[in-house]
């Protein structure tokens, strides 16, 4: 173990270039296959989400309020609670300590809107979509 008094920066610097640290001039070498994997994994997941939400929004609201009420459906839900999300989970961050309490905000907002759905949305199989 080695034991770096006081702030000597060339010292810990050398130290820490020992122990694998890599320069500030050497570039990150990210696995480039897999990032484009997770990145197109992430995208057919949201695909899986907002196709059948759109479906969703434009059956449930009648023809003459059909734009409307999907679009303050959509900015409700990703403007106001998505748009909030970056400020809750640090506020929450902040005042817990606890660097993975911010994620509760998305989780407890995710199952609230569950329940809601299953409790509340209407059934609409066979409803003629164009009244």
């Amino acid at each position: 173990m080695i034991t770096v008094a006081g702030f000597d920066k060339t010292k810990l610097v050398n130290v820490l270039t020992e122990k694998g640290l890599p320069s500030a001039k050497t570039p990150a070498q990210p696995n480039r296959p897999m990032v484009i994997a997770i990145l197109l994994a992430m995208v057919f997941l949201a695909t899986m989400v907002y196709e059948p939400l759109g479906v969703l929004l434009v059956e449930l609201f009648p023809v003459r309020i059909r734009y409307s009420g999907v679009s303050v459906a959509l900015e409700f839900g990703n403007g106001w609670i998505g748009g909030f999300a970056p400020f809750v989970a640090t506020a929450v961050v902040i005042a817990t300590g606890n660097i993975f309490g911010g994620r509760w905000y998305t989780v407890v907002f995710a199952g609230l809107t569950a329940i809601v759905g299953a409790l509340l949305l209407p059934e609409i199989r066979g409803r003629d979509i164009n009244v």
